[in-house]
């Protein structure tokens, strides 16, 4: 059992902690709690609260203000699933273009200061939110469920590579003493260390090695290559313990090809900034358990109407608790699939996959998308390819930049060009370009497949 931080001299155990740590672990309590309900038992809590948030936003929320009395929606209602389904979905564009007027004009006292915080801008200008403390406490007792879930020995060593936003200097290391806020507020924890993502992976991989992380916090795709140039330079991480992974989709081939290549597990997460974790991997599965207590996750279809097991649809969150800037069935522009009730008993509702964004599928002539795995197309298609973008122009075309070990011959060309019609199909027309290497968004993300049909 963990001990939490005692606030008291000479106190040890049991531990009292301060006034942070001790509401943090009354939501740590509760959770415990809540992810074995029934997921009818969280529907109806759901509802409770988003009662209140409505109730809120109409009255506080110029932007919901007219937005609920267009859709019909009143204050008197009684919130249920007719008045919910009512309530037209916020797109990212709308919340760019409105984000002043979708600000509280009375936040609140309770729940503490408020923020502004920012999106990474992968694909174009940062996106920008308000925040209270509230929200940033649900974040991080999200994370320590998390660590929890995973048993994580709180003694040891965490790594990050993340981008650079936390570090400026490509070079930089920076050494901490903690994991960080969320976990030391109530517990003691070991070491950790931040390396900046644009960092040459040959020196990501001589860091490590003189590190010797237990834990290590990346992007997939970076994983990826670091897992790629330990196999090219025979190269292994003994000390890592597992490998967590968050920010980008975490392609089947990528998980096995890093999870075989440094023999530990990779638990993936999926979150977004301006919402928080979303979903968190089962313990002891490899689908994801929605983060119900914190947000209400919706799966629709084309018709707007929610998804049932193995089907894939649209992304649709709702913030239980920014009252400062309510997030109210906000479209994301991610997919993900429904799963089946988890076999772990936990009642929180199951994501099967996450697939990631329209602009990163192949458009399809029947209209619908595919999200191929283009690490699996790198891992078995017998060539020294390190690299592949696939662009897509237009419904025909698509341009595959690639990056290699060393120059391909027109033979091993068209091995390459027949192995990615067979996934992608042959009715497109396939452009092959080499690169010296295909760089990162400034961000640290890596997109695998850019459709330039789509926008946004």
């Amino acid at each position: 059992m963990l001990i939490p931080k005692s606030s008291i001299p000479l106190i040890h155990w049991p531990a009292i902690p301060d006034k942070a740590g001790g509401l943090l672990l009354s939501i740590l309590y509760q959770l415990e709690e809540t992810q074995w309900w029934s997921g009818e038992e969280i529907r109806k809590h759901q509802f409770q609260q988003l009662g209140k948030l409505i109730q809120h936003a109409l009255k506080t929320v110029p932007y919901y203000h007219q937005h609920f009395r267009d859709a019909g929606v009143k204050i008197e209602d009684e919130l249920n699933e007719d008045t919910w389904s009512r309530i037209p979905l916020l797109s990212r564009h709308e919340l760019k273009t409105n984000s002043k007027l979708l600000c509280s004009r009375s936040i609140p006292n309770q729940h503490g200061k408020i923020a502004w915080g920012k999106t990474s801008g992968t694909t174009g200008k940062p996106l920008r939110f308000l925040k209270t403390e509230i929200v940033e406490m649900f974040w991080r007792a999200l994370t320590v469920r998390d660590q929890l879930w995973n048993e994580r020995d709180y003694k040891q060593k965490l790594t990050v590579i993340r981008s650079g936003r936390y570090v400026d200097d490509p070079h930089a290391i920076k050494e901490y003493k903690g994991w960080g806020k969320a976990s030391n507020t109530i517990y003691a924890t070991g070491p950790s260390s931040l390396i900046y993502h644009r960092m040459p992976i040959e020196k990501q991989m001589e860091v490590l090695l003189s590190q010797q992380p237990h834990y290590l916090l990346l992007y997939p795709s970076n994983v990826y290559a670091l897992a790629q140039y330990c196999k090219e330079k025979e190269l292994s991480l003994p000390s890592v313990q597992e490998i967590i992974t968050y920010g980008e989709p975490l392609y089947p081939a990528t998980r096995s090809f890093c999870e075989d290549k440094f023999n530990v597990k990779i638990t993936d997460a999926y979150s977004t900034e301006e919402l928080g974790y979303i979903a968190l991997q089962c313990p002891e599965n490899e689908h994801y358990h929605i983060q119900s207590e914190s947000l209400l996750v919706e799966i629709l279809n084309d018709q707007d109407q929610p998804c049932q097991p193995g089907e894939i649809g649209r992304v649709v969150l709702t913030s239980l608790y920014n009252f400062a800037m309510p997030f109210i069935r906000y479209d994301i522009g991610d997919y993900a699939e429904v799963g089946e009730p988890c076999s772990c008993g936990r009642g929180l509702p199951v994501l099967k996959r996450i697939l990631g964004r329209a602009r990163n599928a192949i458009s399809q002539h029947d209209g619908s998308y595919r999200w191929p795995d283009i690490t699996e197309i790198i891992n078995n298609c017998d060539l020294p390819i390190r690299q592949l973008q696939i662009i897509q122009k237009d419904k025909t075309a698509i341009d595959v930049g690639f990056s290699a070990h060393r120059a391909l011959d027109a033979s091993e060309q068209e091995a390459l060009r027949q192995r990615l019609q067979k996934i992608l199909g042959k009715v497109f027309h396939l452009s092959l370009t080499m690169h010296d290497n295909i760089p990162r968004h400034p961000n640290g993300k890596f997109e695998y497949v850019i459709n330039e049909t789509i926008t946004g």
